[in-house]
């Protein structure tokens, strides 16, 4: 009787220690697994931060929508005081993760996000036009206005018409065809002294007028014969 619970004793325990040792090894299993999708889940986070700042867009998983809300919110209080407003509504918040706003720099383990947030003076609707230029006849010859490509921002408040144009360098920054953003520069050039071609060709002058102001190309008509 002796010898037999001696030899269960030891069966016993032997079993108690293989079921330990299962019991280390599973947990192990599973702990190196947390780390890993830890780690993993990092380096996703990671990837995803750099490849918004690649595209110049506000990574989500750094600036939620909550966080932009919160500091939009008190730009706009700031703003007020300068007759100022954001050009895009809070209530469309996706569309600013939409935009090429945003400019990252890294440094050692430092991320610092610059997010440029698009405003615009109080109570003006800017519409923005782009002047093309086609051939048209005058004084029995074809004749074309000379310019560079441009686009026309036109805004009214008091009753009182504000024209800029937009042209040159300064085009980098418009691009409505990608994006829907255009910098208008509060001094510039262009701005200052011209091209009053485009105002006037906008304003719908004549021929004649604009035939003053604006460079143009005439050729003599050519007749083609069948």
């Amino acid at each position: 009787m002796e010898e037999m619970l001696k030899i269960w004793t030891i069966k016993k325990k032997t079993l108690y220690d293989k079921y330990e040792a299962d019991v280390h090894d599973l947990s192990s299993f599973i702990f190196n697994n947390m780390l890993n999708t830890i780690a993993m889940g990092r380096h996703i986070k990671k990837f995803q931060i750099l490849q918004a700042c690649k595209n110049h867009e506000i990574p989500t998983t750094l600036i939620t929508p909550d966080i932009l809300k919160s500091d939009l919110l008190r730009l706009q209080k700031h703003i007020e005081q300068a007759d100022q407003k954001i050009a895009i509504n809070l209530e469309d918040i996706h569309k600013y993760y939409e935009l090429p706003i945003t400019d990252c720099v890294i440094a050692e383990e430092t991320l610092m996000v610059t997010v440029k947030v698009p405003i615009r003076r109080a109570n003006f609707r800017w519409q923005l036009y782009e002047l093309l230029t086609t051939p048209f006849a005058w004084h029995n010859q074809t004749c074309h206005i000379q310019h560079e490509a441009l686009f026309l921002a036109v805004a009214t408040r008091n009753q009182k018409e504000v024209a800029l144009t937009i042209s040159g360098t300064n085009l980098h920054q418009c691009k409505p065809y990608e994006n829907k953003l255009c910098y208008l520069p509060r001094f510039s050039p262009d701005n200052l002294h011209g091209p009053q071609c485009a105002k006037m060709r906008f304003h719908g002058a004549t021929v004649e007028e604009i035939a003053k102001t604006c460079p143009m190309r005439s050729l003599p008509h050519l007749t083609v014969f069948a």
